[in-house]
């Protein structure tokens, strides 16, 4: 199962990945963060400490959660109603 971390760069957004990374039934569709955030264009693996995974940090929501089967989102407050938006938009479940 493909899933999209939302706030990728945050403590708990790096954890995620971990366990993403850890586990042998899910997988890391995408991450992103808020745009600005000097992380976009990194490595999602290399952010959470994993060494790199292929996945870039993205600062656009719509795109990363295209093929995700459900996102997560660990983002500020104030980030959660547009992610929630583009998740209803394209029918992605959202964990928030």
């Amino acid at each position: 199962m493909q899933i999209a971390i939302l706030g990728a760069t945050g403590r708990m957004g790096r954890a995620l990945i971990r366990l993403i990374a850890e586990s042998e039934d899910l997988e890391l569709g995408a991450a992103a963060t808020e745009a600005g955030d000097e992380l976009v264009g990194w490595d999602a693996g290399a952010c959470a400490g994993l060494g790199e995974l292929g996945i870039t940090i993205t600062s656009d929501v719509a795109r990363a959660i295209e093929t995700a089967a459900v996102a997560i989102d660990f983002t500020v407050a104030n980030a959660v109603a547009e992610n929630l938006a583009a998740c209803v938009e394209q029918r992605v479940p959202i964990v928030i």
